[in-house]
């Protein structure tokens, strides 16, 4: 099991979105770029994006505070390189948000 850990603050106008997220490297699977974030010019939505080293489904889960409860979603990789990219929707603008990456067995 590998999860990424990564606080990251946006500020886009008025719009503010706090989000954490963590990586365990004692796991086989590693991870090569981010999780990073793109903001979708949209204030209720986040894409957040991943590559990790090896074929890999992975979960992403959201939420106020550190128990991700607002929501998940599985995503299997697409392309070549083993990129991974989920939209979150439904999001408050100027709300704080922790996001967790968990790739490999949970």
């Amino acid at each position: 099991m590998c999860t990424y850990k990564k606080y990251v603050c946006l500020i886009s106008l008025v719009f503010l979105l706090g989000l954490l997220g963590m990586v365990d490297n004692a796991s086989a699977l590693a991870v090569r770029k981010g999780p990073y974030l793109i903001y979708p010019n949209n204030n209720a939505q986040m894409t957040v994006l991943w590559q990790l080293d090896s074929t890999s489904t992975c979960t992403l889960a959201w939420g106020l505070d550190t128990s991700y409860s607002t929501g998940s979603a599985n995503t299997t990789e697409y392309g070549s390189d083993h990129q991974h990219k989920y939209t979150i929707t439904g999001l408050t603008p100027g709300t704080k948000y922790y996001y967790l990456v968990t790739a490999g067995a949970i």
